[in-house]
This record gives C-alpha cells, structure tokens and sequence, in this order.
C-alpha cells in the first residue's frame, strides 16, 4: 500500500445505521497497522467507502447525519 493511503477493511455498521459516539464503525490499514475508528458523534451513518476501498489519509471514509436529515453520500 502506499504511504497516506487508507484502505477500509471491513465496515461493522451499514449506511443508514444509528451510531453512538464511540461506537467502532469500521477497521482500517493505515502502512501495513490495522486501526478500528469509532464514531465521533450520534448519528446516522452514511458510508462514503466500500470493504476495500482506497483514499488518501486526508480523505473522508464516512459522513455522520443528524437523526432527521434527508441527504446521502
């Protein structure tokens, strides 16, 4: 892998899944150490990376929404 590039191992919440403020919601590869992310508020999540999935460090892998807001990644 690249350096500054992340890869999402797997996801332990779907897109539309109400989420906590710590909740683990995915694993990630950052140079070859597997890291768990957590949520960092309540929510509903809106994933923006699929299982696999590649972005640079400094890119978003999800969009946490409001309960009650309409939009999607």
């Amino acid at each position: 892998m690249l350096p500054g590039v992340v890869r999402v191992i797997r996801w332990h919440k779907s897109t539309g899944d109400a989420v906590r403020g710590g909740d683990v919601i995915c694993e990630i590869e950052v140079e070859n150490v597997s890291v768990e992310v957590t949520a960092w508020r309540d929510g509903i999540l809106g994933r923006l990376v699929d299982d696999g999935g590649e972005v640079k460090s400094a890119n978003s892998l999800a969009i946490i929404y409001e309960k009650g807001e309409t939009s999607s990644p």
